[in-house]
């Protein structure tokens, strides 16, 4: 007999979640409004930070730079990312 991962009478969210019956998704533009808005396109977010690292792309700066190659990155992830490629570059089979 097959089963469902979601209970009789709910029903599983975008992400999976079990939400309650009689329970509605809010309406794009209802009562929850971004915070922090680009001023050069449409843009909005809750966090401070992600408004931050969304104006780079409009600046094309790129703070963290790889010391072995001098290539740009927008986040410090993406540079730890990339230096990976020269670490691996070095570990080759013998």
């Amino acid at each position: 007999m097959p089963t469902s991962s979601v209970p009789r009478g709910g029903a599983a969210n975008r992400r999976g979640r079990l939400q309650h019956p009689g329970m509605s998704w809010p309406i794009v533009g209802s009562a929850f409004k971004k915070k922090y808005t680009c001023n050069l396109c449409s843009y909005s977010t809750d966090y401070p930070t992600n408004i931050q690292r969304h104006m780079l792309t409009h600046t094309g700066e790129r703070p963290f730079r790889c010391d072995i190659c001098g290539k740009g990155f927008t986040t410090k992830q993406n540079l730890e990312s990339h230096r990976l490629q020269h670490v691996k570059s070095t570990w080759l089979p013998m």
